[in-house]
């Protein structure tokens, strides 16, 4: 049977959370869905959970056509995890030993459009850093979006394995 994420108007049912323990080298990932078969009559909850970068474990629980009490499990473990309400995660605060929301972008993959270049009287001017050359060289490289993008590129690092 095949399902996709429940989507009501902007809301899509479908949230990534992360927690991260330093003091316990704990990394953290929690992903709850809710899921319409594509007949549209039923409704499920799947969750998927584990350490960053491995498989994990999942849950797949039935609700049948019952979209109410799909929605409240779906709520009930966002709480669970987050102790934040899925109607208030616009200002969501992350609580101590709880999972942080990773947001997600649900765009249209198409590239963004180009602002138009505004005039400005003159060339901005650069003020000179204060740092030692050796720091302003190393953030400048961690800066470098580009040179990211190539880098991830010649790891050959598959994102769709990724846990978000």
């Amino acid at each position: 049977m095949q399902a996709h994420v429940y989507c009501e108007g902007a809301d899509v049912y479908d949230i990534m959370l992360n927690h991260t323990n330093l003091q316990f080298n704990n990394n953290k990932y929690y992903l709850i869905q809710l899921l319409q078969d594509d007949n549209g009559k039923n409704y499920s909850i799947w969750t998927r959970w584990g350490r960053v970068g491995k498989t994990g474990q999942s849950s797949l629980v039935s609700c049948g056509s019952n979209l109410t009490q799909a929605k409240d499990l779906f709520k009930k473990k966002f709480s669970d995890k987050t102790k934040n309400e899925w109607e208030d995660r616009d200002s969501f605060e992350k609580v101590p030993g709880k999972y942080d929301i990773v947001f997600m972008d649900y765009g249209n993959n198409q590239e963004a459009k180009p602002k138009p270049e505004t005039e400005v009287d003159g060339p901005a001017k650069k003020q000179a850093s204060k740092l030692d050359s050796k720091l302003q060289s190393l953030l400048e490289l961690i800066c470098d979006i580009k040179a990211m993008e190539e880098c991830v590129l010649e790891m050959k690092f598959d994102t769709k394995k990724a846990p978000w």
